[in-house]
């Protein structure tokens, strides 16, 4: 009996402990405020004494603290490259960047991204924004920021299972990690929009527009969905070492190369996309693939007005160099007749020693959907 008392008692004990750390846990987290009226100090914060620059939240928060900043401008205020003055960010030594999140915390606007801007100014070394903690978010729904980096690089993900959302980048945005979340984002006018370097990342409802190369391109084993390529100078989408990736629902319309370029890979999905206006190719098939891609119901409409750069031909929905089979069935061409149809029907380009079998063909353009991305950018 006294020993089942001693065991009941170590148990109670236990519990308590348990309890009292989640309890306290829940009571540190915070919300650190952060306005165009505030002023950098070891006390501010406070949503009456907001701190002046996102940096000077960053270094007063704890793992699992908000921070909540105002509309206005932040960054470089003065726009010379300097972060010499009062309201600056303060670059950190550290990394090439000038805000850098080291922490788990979620940082987010009160405006909206038109409202809110971080810019570097017209420093072309850094960074504008390193996330560089696990778990951390930027940006939530509606309350993302606009991001200007005159180095063209305006985002980038350094740690595993980042959020990134609602913002607008005057730049690229960077993920070297994996499990990266970006939602609801717009990337212009940089070399590439998205980057994605190792995969496992989850892309849903994003705009990349008028980069000079490509916009989207992205690395190993990602789901893709409901975004959308425009204007980009040559590729609209371009996924490597694709292995099982998901490419659904997505809008590839009016860059200069191709609307999708898929190189190596493992079964990939290629569903419910459309393809417009491409200047080459819808969908580019090269590389290994260890079982063929599956692109299926898809749009192709209008594809190939310059030309093939590999296979001389124009018109092409469809350009597969795997030197093997591609399936490519149940796809809307253009017109009812099919890949065969003739102008002003997309038709299947092969290269040497390549099969496509575009089997049932759809008589009707399958309907495009209004993504989160084609609304606008929700920030």
């Amino acid at each position: 009996m006294i020993r089942a008392r001693r065991i009941s008692c170590a148990v109670v004990v236990a519990v308590a402990a348990l309890l009292a750390a989640v309890f306290a846990a829940h009571a540190h987290a915070s919300t650190l405020y952060v306005g165009n009226n505030g002023v950098d100090g070891s006390g501010c914060g406070d949503a009456t004494r907001p701190c002046r620059s996102i940096g000077q939240a960053v270094a007063l928060a704890s793992g699992g603290d908000r921070i909540v900043v105002g509309p206005g401008l932040y960054g470089d205020l003065s726009g010379d490259g300097s972060f010499g003055g009062a309201g600056d960010e303060a670059p950190p030594g550290d990394c090439a960047c000038m805000i850098k999140v080291d922490r788990r915390l979620t940082i987010e606007s009160s405006a909206g991204a038109a409202a809110t801007v971080i810019d570097t100014g017209a420093n072309t070394r850094l960074r504008a924004v390193r996330i560089q903690a696990p778990n951390a978010v930027f940006g939530t729904r509606n309350k993302g920021f606009t991001v200007r980096a005159s180095s063209g690089l305006g985002i980038e993900v350094a740690e595993n299972d980042v959020r990134v959302e609602s913002n607008i980048v005057f730049g690229g945005l960077l993920v070297q990690s994996e499990g990266a979340e970006l939602v609801g984002n717009t990337a212009t006018g940089a070399r590439q929009g998205f980057i994605v370097a190792n995969g496992r990342a989850t892309l849903t409802g994003n705009v990349a527009r008028a980069a000079t190369e490509d916009g989207f391109l992205l690395h190993g084993d990602n789901e893709v969905r409901g975004n959308v390529a425009t204007g980009n100078g040559l590729r609209g989408f371009r996924i490597i070492d694709a292995g099982r990736s998901s490419v659904t629902g997505n809008i590839a319309m009016g860059n200069g190369a191709d609307g999708l370029t898929l190189a190596s890979g493992d079964n990939v999905e290629v569903r419910g996309n459309t393809f417009a206006a491409n200047g080459q190719a819808g969908v580019r098939v090269i590389g290994i693939f260890a079982h063929p891609p599956l692109v299926s119901r898809n749009n192709f409409l209008g594809n190939g007005s310059r030309g093939d750069s590999t296979t001389g031909l124009f018109g092409c929905g469809i350009v597969n160099e795997l030197g093997a089979l591609v399936k490519a069935t149940g796809n809307f061409w253009g017109t009812a007749a099919g890949p065969t149809g003739g102008s002003p029907a997309d038709r299947v380009c092969n290269g040497v020693a390549s099969t496509t079998s575009a089997g049932s063909v759809a008589a009707n353009q399958f309907p495009i959907p209004v993504t989160p991305a084609m609304g606008g950018n929700r920030g």
